[in-house]
């Protein structure tokens, strides 16, 4: 709640004042390049429901159909969702959840969960107006394939958002906090050993083979094929800055491999728009 009080608050000044080209040649160079960027080097003003609220501002929640894509349990969806009114509201996850889906009785926006693969979009031409996808995007394999159906599923207008946490070559980018930048330097049998190790789930995603591995401007350049970018929203991370500052051989190491572009880019959103015509 604090967190959320701090980012309405101060968050979207702190993502301003970063964002400013000087702010970016100064901290992230390597995004000047890029257009429409919103940065923060830490994730403050980045929170889940502060972007919501930033969608909702711009007109695009209020009386509108959502689709969210990776709702997991669906706990947060009407408090994040509930107060900005929302026509109806479509949650899929690939996921086992549904006999856990949570259905208050005081629920006062439609909500209709389903098992689903974001890869594979079961909806008709044209039926949403806003898909806002969480956490999603760096685990489908076929990143291409997903969009040109996001896109087909969207109505001419509509705002497609996607959150990606972590990118791959970040540093925890195999969702294994604890082994850092490890993934991009050990053998793939030996760090999946490691992983499974640690004990925390994580490699899961590593056995199942669903990360795509695509970078920033991979990514970047997919987005802006399909739809008009908006907003991109980066969060560096703090750790790998850690690791440049004081851990030199190692990042001697990665540099030799990997730009800093990528190794720096934690979690990237989109914000862009089905183009009208």
């Amino acid at each position: 709640m604090l967190r959320r009080s701090y980012d309405s608050t101060y968050g979207r000044l702190y993502v301003r004042a970063f964002s400013s080209p000087p702010a970016i040649r100064s901290f992230a160079p390597y995004l000047a390049r890029y257009k429409n960027i919103r940065y923060s080097p830490s994730g403050t003003g980045f929170s889940n429901h502060e972007e919501v609220r930033r969608l909702a501002r711009h007109g695009a929640v209020m009386g509108k159909r959502v689709l969210l894509i990776g709702v997991e349990y669906g706990r947060e969806v009407d408090g994040m969702w509930g107060p900005h009114q929302p026509g109806s509201v479509i949650g899929i996850d690939i996921g086992d959840y549904e006999h856990r889906w949570v259905e208050p009785s005081d629920r006062v926006i439609p909500i209709q969960f389903s098992k689903m693969d974001a890869a594979a979009l079961g909806f008709r031409r044209e039926s949403f107006d806003l898909i806002y996808s969480q956490g999603v995007l760096p685990h489908i394999v076929d990143v291409r394939a997903f969009l040109d159906d996001a896109h087909r599923v969207l109505r001419r207008g509509g705002v497609f958002y996607a959150f990606c946490c972590p990118l791959w070559h970040t540093y925890g980018g195999s969702h294994v906090w604890d082994l850092g930048y490890d993934h991009l330097i050990d053998d793939p049998g030996l760090f999946l050993e490691r992983a499974t190790g640690v004990g925390d789930g994580s490699h899961w995603w590593l056995e199942q083979g669903l990360f795509n591995k695509l970078r920033f401007a991979e990514l970047y350049a997919l987005v802006a094929e399909r739809f008009e970018l908006l907003s991109v929203g980066v969060i560096g991370t703090p750790d790998g800055r850690r690791v440049k500052r004081d851990e030199a051989a190692t990042w001697c190491s990665l540099r030799g491999r990997y730009s800093e572009e990528d190794l720096m880019i934690r979690l990237v959103s989109f914000t862009a728009r089905k183009r009208a015509t």
